[in-house]
């Protein structure tokens, strides 16, 4: 005959904190009869205790024989036969209490514990200076330092911080239930931002450093310390190359530049070559064509010139 058992939860008081109290699962109770041949002393029960919650800790008024794993998720707890009241904990979670009536002795019990949403922790994430990229276990994320998040579950956090002119930095940082796990770091500068403009409004101007294409103006450009020949290049202007000191420093650097048009000789307007050519073609009519009096028909357009 199968035994007969009150099973119930009794939750702890509530919390007094920020976020709603969270139970660490529901709890199923039944009786596997494979499990029987796991008990062997005649004074003893035990709870065939499942659950997706690792790390279990369990704790008895009473009295607890042993609590043996099963592996990651599995676990016996062998307890005295009769009215018991087992408590079971997990990090990041709020207690539960059970009370199981009249275990028999000699008999096995599976005791199912179904997970659900821990207590959150807060994670925050200062930089100097700030605006700093952020990826959180390898994915970016819509956000820069600093960062508070106040809803971060329990467990580890690999951390990368990214800024243009500074150096990466990475680390792993652990949150816990109801508590405030902080990073502040201060980022080395290895380069500076450098605004580069131009004074006759010109855009889309080429930026040379060394010879290397870095970028385009008006825009900036990140250089470390050093000396570099800084040439800008646009077609129908010239600009004189110059060189530049780049030395660190909290302000970004501005150059304001400017660039000449190139003038074009009068010979190459489209004016004059368009009168060479009707000159050209006049000659030719006299020439071959004496004694008419229409004179040549116009060009059909003027000629296109780079």
């Amino acid at each position: 005959m199968k035994l007969r058992f009150v099973f119930s939860l009794v939750l702890l008081a509530t919390c007094s904190s920020l976020f709603a109290q969270e139970k660490l699962g529901q709890l199923t109770v039944g009786d596997p009869e494979p499990l029987n041949e796991v008990v062997r002393r005649p004074d003893v029960s035990v709870l065939y205790v499942i659950s997706e919650v690792p790390e279990l800790k369990f704790e008895n008024t009473l009295q607890i024989i042993a609590v043996q794993p099963r592996g990651a998720s599995e676990w016996h707890v062998f307890l005295p036969p009769g009215r018991q009241r087992l408590t079971i904990r997990a990090t990041g979670y709020q207690p539960i209490d059970t009370e199981v009536m009249n275990l028999e002795a000699k008999r096995a019990y599976g005791l199912k514990v179904s997970q659900v949403k821990p207590i959150p922790g807060t994670l925050f994430i200062k930089t100097q200076p700030d605006s700093a990229n952020i990826r959180l276990n390898g994915a970016p994320i819509n956000a820069k330092t600093p960062l508070q998040l106040d809803e971060a579950l329990p467990g580890s956090y690999y951390v990368q911080l990214t800024k243009e002119g500074y150096r990466p930095v990475e680390k792993t940082l652990k949150v816990e239930s109801r508590k405030v796990t902080e990073w502040q770091v201060e980022l080395t500068q290895t380069a500076v931002r450098v605004q580069i403009d131009v004074k006759s409004k010109v855009q889309d101007v080429g930026i040379l450093i060394d010879g290397d294409t870095r970028g385009v103006a008006p825009g900036a450009i990140y250089l470390e310390p050093g000396s570099y020949q800084l040439l800008l290049q646009k077609k129908g202007y010239k600009y004189t190359p110059k060189v530049i000191e780049i030395a660190l420093g909290p302000e970004e650097i501005k150059l304001e530049e400017k660039l000449e048009a190139i003038k074009r000789p009068f010979y190459s307007k489209w004016w004059f070559l368009t009168g060479t050519a009707a000159a050209a073609t006049g000659s030719a009519v006299f020439l071959f064509g004496p004694g008419k009096s229409n004179p040549a028909p116009p060009l059909a357009g003027n000629p296109e010139f780079p």
